[in-house]
Order: C-alpha cells, then structure tokens, then sequence
C-alpha cells in the first residue's frame, strides 16, 4: 500500500468509522457532545498530507511487514496525534483557521456568539482544548482496539508517549521562547522536538519496528527522520512568512503577530545592518504589539537580508543528507525510490 492516494483513502475510511462510533456513544451524553464529535470528524476528514500515518506504513513494508490491514489502524493513531496536536497549537498560537477553514475553535466561537459575545473566545478555545484532549485518548484507543498483539500494542504506546514527551518539550521551548531575547532561542531544538519526533522519526521507527528491523537500520532512520523534520520545518517556517494563504490554508503573518522565534528570523537578524537588526528586534520585544504596517516592514526586513534563500540553503543541506542515508537503507531500491520522491516533494512546497 506505497501508494499516497491508497493509504489516504484506507486511513480516512478508518477515522470516518471511529468517529461515527464515538457519535453514537456520545448520544448516552447528549446533543451538544454529539456536536463535538461531529466537530472532530469534520476536522479530520478537512485536509492534511496524511504524512505520518504514509511515513509508519512505508517503513512497515519497506522492512517485509505483511499485515498491512492491521498497520492501517495504527498509522490512523498517528494522524490522530497529529490532530490532537494541530488543535491544540492552534490554541496557543490564537489561531481559528486551519486548512483554510475554521478550525474547532473557529467554529465554536460563532456557536458561543450568540449566547456571551464577551466570553465567546474563552469557552471556544475550552472547547478545542476539550477536542484536542479526546483527540490523544483516541489514539491511544485505535491501537488498544488494533489487531496486534499486546507486546506490539504497548509497543506502539511507547511510541506516542514518546512523541508526546518530546513535542511537550519543544512546544515549551517555542511558547517561552517569545519572553527571552531573539538569539536565546534554540531554534533547532524546536525544530527537532516540536516537529521533527513525531512527524517523521517516530512514525518510521514504529512501522519499521513492529516489521521487525534491525536496530542499525532504526538508527539510520532516525537520523532520516530528524533531516527530513529539520528541513520540514524550516519550509514551514518559510511558508509562515511568505506562503499563500490560498495555498497553505493558513495566515502568512500569524508567525510574525506571535513574534515566534525562527530561524529565519534570527538568520535575517545576523545578516541585516545593524540599524536594521536592531529595529526588528525591537519589534519583537515582548510588551509590543506588531501592527499589520509593521509585519510588512517585517518581510521587507527579512528579504532584504536574503534570510530567506540562506534557509533555503540549509534546507536543501538537510534534504541532501536525508538522500544519502536513504541510499544506506538495508530495503529494496523501490523503497528507496518511494522515500526519494517523497523527500524532494516535501522539499519542494510551494509557497
């Protein structure tokens, strides 16, 4: 099942399933905890790449997995992580749209409207808040209510504990790194926890465990799997700044009103003139609040420092790795042909 469009289709079959089962016990609750899981089905069915569950079957059968019926189930938990996720992040980063439209938040916030315009925005981040929390549980549950055997399911478990771990930690990183000066930030190490672990390490080390690979080739994919998140993350941060909102379904001045720590940002900062450093860094200072004049003097500030082709640069240092230990893998060269379109397709997001 190497085929995007295939596992697609086979994980949204399973989250449908899922989703109308919760709906129907939810009906024991009432019709407002319906809505919720009617709210949490649409939102997982609304858009996304699918890449981590794709990430978890590929190195599943790329390392002799067979069965891949029930791998299905667990790929589907990693999208729902990433769901989890997504809703969560959007509430710390105020956002109410997601893939182009409004997200769980979003749509809260016009059901409250009606009833406390005032406290809206408070009880429909409660209510996201509650989503992204039925979210992890259900995680958890698609593996429990998987075909593997128990060994396998804790397994896997460990996997989202890890994942949850390692993404709380870089999420922590990236929230406070707003009270502390540009050039404290670590901006890879946010790169690594709050992306790199769960969206690609972590689904390849799952799919290519529970096949039974070495621990030599879960090494090398680990270090795949952090390149391939790095430079993922990099484009995303490229992406938040001069992406179309057409194209991304997201605000491409959302990172700069947060005043998010980036490295291109901090690489526009070491390569601007120091009239120019310094401004931008006062428009990132904690108590200011950037206008929308001022995010554009932003960009202008950051083109103007070729930050922008510089991460570029580093990006395609990353992707140029990822080729290479692909080349090592120990899997057959249609695997690696599969792994390489994928790397330069994740490369290659238009802006």
């Amino acid at each position: 099942m190497l085929d995007r469009k295939e596992v697609t289709v086979n994980v949204e079959r399973l989250l449908r399933e899922y989703c109308q089962t919760q709906i129907t016990l939810a009906q024991q609750v009432g019709d407002r905890y319906v809505r919720m899981w009617e709210e949490i089905d649409q939102y997982l069915l609304s858009g996304g790449k699918r890449i981590r569950p794709y990430l978890t079957i590929f190195a599943y059968e790329a390392y002799g997995g067979s069965d891949t019926e029930s791998i299905l189930s667990i790929a589907s938990a990693w999208e729902l992580l990433h769901a989890c996720l997504l809703v969560h992040d959007d509430i710390i980063d105020r956002d109410t749209i997601r893939h182009g439209k409004l997200n769980i938040a979003g749509k809260y916030q016009q059901v409250y409207q009606k009833y406390s315009a005032n406290d809206a925005p408070h009880y429909a981040l409660s209510a996201a808040l509650l989503a992204g929390d039925l979210l992890l549980s259900a995680s958890y549950d698609m593996v429990n209510n998987s075909a593997l055997n128990a060994e396998d399911k804790l397994g896997v478990q460990s996997y989202l504990h890890t994942a949850m771990f390692k993404v709380g930690g870089g999420e922590l990183l990236d929230v406070e790194s707003v009270l502390f000066s540009i050039a404290e930030a670590d901006t890879l190490a946010i790169c690594q926890y709050k992306t790199a672990t769960y969206s690609f390490q972590l689904p390849l080390l799952c799919g290519a465990n529970l096949a039974g690979a070495e621990k030599a080739e879960l090494d090398k994919l680990e270090k795949l799997g952090l390149c391939l998140g790095i430079a993922f993350q990099l484009k995303d941060d490229l992406l938040g700044v001069f992406g179309q909102e057409a194209t991304t379904g997201k605000s491409n001045r959302t990172d700069i009103f947060e005043k998010k720590r980036t490295y291109l940002l901090q690489t526009a900062i070491k390569h601007l003139p120091s009239d120019k450093a310094e401004r931008l860094e006062k428009l990132y200072e904690r108590r200011h609040v950037v206008t929308a004049g001022e995010a554009e003097d932003i960009t202008t500030m950051i083109v103007e420092s070729n930050a922008d082709s510089k991460v570029q640069e580093q990006i395609q240092s990353y992707v140029a790795e990822a080729l290479v230990l692909t080349e090592s893998l120990a899997v057959s060269v249609k695997s690696k042909q599969i792994m390489t379109v994928l790397i330069n397709k994740l490369a290659e997001r238009v802006m």
